[in-house]
């Protein structure tokens, strides 16, 4: 089956498309992952921010996001030398 369209019926398709592809994209993504699906995710990422050349760059930060999403690091306390600078 062969379906013309006219280039006014065209346009409405391709605005519907992309108003469909908006809404799907702007959606927001949940992940359900097991511990250990979310580990391997985790591993995947940290291995993949350590072996980039070039650290600072936009990608590396990306990931580093995301791994801070699901594997959010602990809050650390001030080291000691902090603590006695902050007592002077």
């Amino acid at each position: 089956m062969v379906v013309i369209t006219t280039g006014e019926n065209r346009a409405a398709q391709l605005a519907l498309r992309r108003e469909a592809r908006a809404d799907w994209l702007s959606a927001p993504l949940t992940l359900d992952l097991t511990d250990e699906e979310t580990t391997a995710l985790a591993r995947v990422l940290r291995d993949v921010i350590d072996a980039d050349r070039y650290p600072p760059s936009a990608r590396v930060q990306m990931l580093k996001g995301i791994l801070a999403k699901i594997r959010p690091e602990p809050v650390r306390e001030p080291g000691f030398w902090k603590l006695c600078a902050r007592q002077q």
